[in-house]
């Protein structure tokens, strides 16, 4: 049996009003710019809002919450903010729901529902006698080894009470609006307390109660932090339940070293006479790019699409450690647009080096997916020909050196990057004869490897060079040198080289 049972699309309203009711902020759900740089790749629904959905779902449907004595939730897939998801019935008799959230027919939840008598009440002492929290405003940012010694008693969100019944109207009058909200409080103590701000929920496990402990709110109790897996399980306690919860201490964003260690390691005329643009400046390849070229002299020119404020940040730091307010500026560009007006004030450009891309880390249930290759063809192939020959264009002599990187993935091939792969071969086939028809253009296509951006990044860790180590390489040698690699490395990659696709002339430095 397989019952489609509704479908919904979480809104940034729905966002605010669930915040406000659990208590929840975390800027993964609440902050676009934030969420970018997190696994994700964009705001993301909280898995507990999903979870009293589907238990809203079901009580309109008329099934008997009241009777349910278990539960257990696994979240498999992220839930994108304003993307439809879909709630599936798999299995269903008077003992048992099994119901799966369903995104891009891809699996984004499980739930098993049991049903029967419940156990008397129960009272864990330990945790029902934890001491008061303060209210929650900011998230925590505890070391993975202070979330193993973590505890307690998180009291009932101040606005929660009056938004429970709003949003979850059937749910309340099935299990009671205390209860309801001690479950949506699941989501703050993952999101806001522990692991906290770098948090990504997995899985709880809850028992019902005929009753329980009189206290408003939700304790907690840390009961081991696996460094194996980064994750943290927790015992907890609320209205009418107890259980465990578990949850990954997900790795904060990568940030590009400052200028004055970068410095240290080039030296202060190395690029000197360069009018860059580095296009993707805002974070990873670019950021370290842009203050390696600035370190060593070079003028440069950040673009970004959504990062101001990053953006902004890596300029200043360039203007105060060079003492030259030109030595850095902004403009923003949507690399897959036209870049005739965004780009109207450039001066001539000496060197390109374009690191525009979409999210690279796709999930679809497909084998091949058309929407996601036009996007990426959109900036790697289409937008990069406008670029180059906008730029070209505006001088006598055409000539521009450009950094344009490709990948090993196109070698290597790795599962759900077909559509990435495909992009980035068919640019390395552009660049080559955008090069060979146009005297005074040199264009790299270096194939790199997994290196640490916040796109790459992982919950268990996965071998990856670092960005400053790869782009200094490629920016003074046009290679990878062999210094750069992390052990253990990626066998396939280990030989990765530049091409250079005008050899009498092929070096970047």
């Amino acid at each position: 049996m397989s019952e489609y049972f509704g479908t919904r699309r979480f809104t940034l309203a729905d966002q605010a009003d669930f915040a406000e009711l659990s208590d929840d902020r975390n800027p993964m759900h609440m902050d676009p710019l934030v969420a970018r740089r997190t696994q994700a790749g964009d705001q993301v629904v909280h898995g507990v809002h999903g979870f009293l959905w589907v238990l809203e779902m079901l009580a309109g449907d008329g099934v008997a919450l009241d009777r349910m004595n278990s539960v257990r939730v696994q979240f498999t897939k992220f839930i994108i903010v304003d993307r439809d998801v879909t709630l599936h019935i798999r299995s269903r008799d008077e003992s048992m729901i099994k119901a799966e959230l369903m995104v891009d027919r891809l699996s984004a939840a499980v739930f098993i529902l049991k049903f029967g008598s419940r156990s008397a009440a129960r009272t864990d002492e330990a945790l029902s006698n934890l001491p008061s929290s303060d209210p929650l405003t900011q998230p925590f940012v505890p070391s993975f080894e202070e979330m193993g010694t973590l505890s307690s008693w998180l009291p009932p969100p101040h606005r929660g009470k009056d938004g429970v019944e709003r949003l979850f109207p059937m749910l309340c009058r099935s299990l009671g609006p205390r209860t309801v909200l001690s479950l949506a409080q699941l989501s703050s103590l993952v999101g806001m307390v522990c692991p906290g701000l770098h948090s990504i929920f997995s899985n709880f496990s809850l028992a019902f109660h005929e009753s329980g402990t009189d206290r408003a709110g939700l304790g907690f109790r840390a009961v081991d932090a696996d460094p194996r897996f980064r994750m943290v399980n927790m015992d907890v306690a609320g209205a009418n339940f107890s259980g465990s919860v578990s949850a990954f201490a997900r790795p904060g964003p990568i940030e590009s070293p400052n200028m004055e260690t970068i410095a240290a390691l080039v030296a202060p005329d190395e690029f000197e006479g360069r009018t860059a643009l580095v296009v993707g400046g805002s974070r990873g390849l670019g950021a370290a790019t842009a203050k390696i070229l600035a370190a060593g002299g070079a003028n440069v020119i950040l673009t970004y699409m959504r990062g101001r404020e990053e953006a902004e940040a890596i300029a200043d730091e360039i203007r105060i450690f060079r003492a030259d307010p030109a030595s850095a500026r902004l403009l923003s560009y949507d690399a897959g647009g036209d870049p005739e007006e965004p780009l109207a004030s450039l001066p001539v450009i000496s060197h390109l080096y374009y690191f525009a891309t979409p999210r690279i880390f796709l999930q679809s249930a497909d084998a091949f997916s058309r929407i996601a290759y036009e996007s990426f063809s959109a900036v790697y192939v289409a937008g990069f020909y406008k670029l180059v020959h906008f730029l070209t264009s505006r001088s006598d002599t055409k000539a521009l050196s450009v950094l344009y990187p490709s990948s090993v993935a196109i070698e290597e091939r790795p599962k759900g990057m077909t559509e990435y792969a495909m992009a980035k071969a068919a640019a390395e086939i552009l660049c080559a004869d955008l090069a060979r028809a146009t005297p005074g253009l040199e264009i790299a296509t270096p194939r790199l490897p997994r290196v640490q951006t916040d796109q790459t990044a992982t919950v268990l860790p996965v071998p990856a060079r670092d960005a400053t180590d790869v782009m200094l390489s490629l920016l003074r040698h046009g290679r990878l040198d062999e210094g750069v690699r992390l052990d253990p490395p990626s066998p396939d990659s280990a030989n990765a080289t530049l091409n250079v696709e005008k050899r009498k002339s092929a070096s970047l430095a």
